[in-house]
């Protein structure tokens, strides 16, 4: 960091390997702030950080202001130690041990990751550097148990997987930091949000990608589970423009961040299709020829029927609303896994 740099804002975003991790650096690189990215140390950190470095550099602006280091979050003492090496001005936590499916399978590793590792960034935060603005990325998984309406700040938590829980405990102990020690403390609390960079392993993704697959002849079909599930799928870059909005506004609070538009697991599946179809000029793709639903391996146990946010909260306070709907972001996804024209 140069001393000019230095007189700069610090952002530091743990979780940076992932599509919301990006996606806030790529916010804050492009109005100036100097962007430190965590990865946890693993045998392909070498090859994690050049991927990060180079899609940092071919997609954001001001990409010299960007460095990673190695941040462990079942650490208190290496977060401790990020928190003062680069005193930030912005601390946001966007890791977690995020696949809702793998929270069944190691559920203490999903407890400590995405919710005791909150209560330890907010512990170095109060120790170390008490006025840096903390965002925590919290989740509609919190809601689990929702059948109708919408969700807002007020809508009663119950979640329905490990997942859902540690992600209660890290948004529940925001409150208590930023209530106990007027820690500047925000909850974003994110309905589901995709893009390109979206893991293979979501359902979104899953389906663009073999699409992709079937096309080139790889596959044949698109195995799945159950698809009458409704959520509400909005465009991570959008998500991302939410948190630096409320951080500027100084006012720490929590805010559904959401669409508002229900779209079923089907429906997202047709959608996709068609744009591909009206691409290729003819009707290649079809839910009879290329879809197998209700496949037993697929189905989680007390499994998510219904998600759908309001976010007229920040909406009316921030002036925040999606710019990229449903169909224009399964339009990047296709593009992107189908026809190979990238859409970040």
């Amino acid at each position: 960091m140069t001393t000019a740099d230095s007189m700069r804002k610090v952002v530091l975003i743990t979780g940076i390997t992932g599509q919301m991790g990006f996606y806030a650096a790529r916010e804050f690189l492009n109005k100036g702030y100097y962007v430190v990215g965590t990865l946890r140390y693993t045998s392909n950190i070498n090859e994690d950080a050049d991927r990060v470095c180079n899609t940092i550099n071919k997609h954001c602006d001001n990409n010299r202001l960007f460095s990673w280091r190695v941040l462990e979050l079942d650490s208190q003492s290496s977060i401790s130690d990020a928190v003062k090496e680069f005193k930030p001005d912005i601390f946001i936590n966007c890791a977690a041990m995020a696949h809702v499916g793998e929270s069944w399978k190691i559920p203490e590793t999903a407890a400590d990751i995405t919710g005791v590792a909150v209560l330890r960034c907010l512990e170095a935060i109060r120790r170390y550097n008490p006025e840096c603005s903390f965002v925590q990325c919290s989740s509609s998984e919190m809601f689990g148990g929702q059948s109708e309406g919408t969700i807002n700040e007020d809508s009663k938590l119950m979640a329905r997987s490990p997942y859902g829980a540690a992600k209660i405990f890290g948004h529940q102990i925001v409150n208590v930091y930023r209530q106990s020690y007027n820690i500047p403390a925000y909850s974003m609390i994110f309905f589901n949000y995709e893009s390109i960079l979206r893991s293979h392993n979501y359902y979104t993704r899953k389906v663009v990608m073999t699409m992709g697959e079937i096309l080139n002849g790889n596959k044949d079909k698109i195995v799945l589970g159950n698809l009458n599930f409704c959520r509400d799928w909005g465009y991570a870059g959008d998500y991302a423009h939410a948190i630096r909005l409320a951080v500027e506004s100084e006012y720490p609070t929590d805010y559904v961040v959401s669409t508002g538009v229900k779209t079923t697991g089907y429906e997202f599946i047709i959608k996709a299709f068609s744009y591909a179809n009206f691409c290729l000029e003819h009707d290649f793709f079809s839910f009879e020829k290329h879809v197998v639903c209700d496949n037993p391996e697929f189905v989680r146990p007390n499994d998510l029927t219904y998600l759908c946010g309001d976010s007229t909260k920040i909406r009316d306070r921030l002036g925040w609303k999606p710019t990229v709907e449903i169909d224009q972001l399964i339009t990047k996804m296709v593009n992107n896994d189908v026809f190979n024209k990238e859409d970040i």
